[in-house]
């Protein structure tokens, strides 16, 4: 019942003419953002939450060693993980 009062106000709204500019809100979107407007991606959006760390110069990762600068100036080196 209050969704389709909303719904019919918010349609009166969209179709009332600007004071300043021609048209309405629903002939602008029509003229400029429909035509813009694509479809949904197939694949959904999947949220991935990622923390940056640090982990020691000798770490293993992926099963081999990553050195980091020279030799042993560093202890530590950057690492993005999630």
């Amino acid at each position: 019942e209050l969704n389709t009062a909303m719904r019919q106000l918010l349609g009166e709204l969209n179709d009332r003419p600007f004071q300043k500019l021609e048209g309405s809100r629903r002939s602008w979107f029509d003229l400029l953002d429909r035509p813009a407007l694509r479809s949904l991606p197939s694949i959904a959006f999947e949220y991935a939450d990622f923390k940056r760390g640090r982990l020691p110069s000798f770490f293993m990762t992926t099963g081999r060693l990553v050195p980091w600068g020279s030799d042993r100036s560093r202890k530590f080196r950057p690492l993005n993980a999630p």
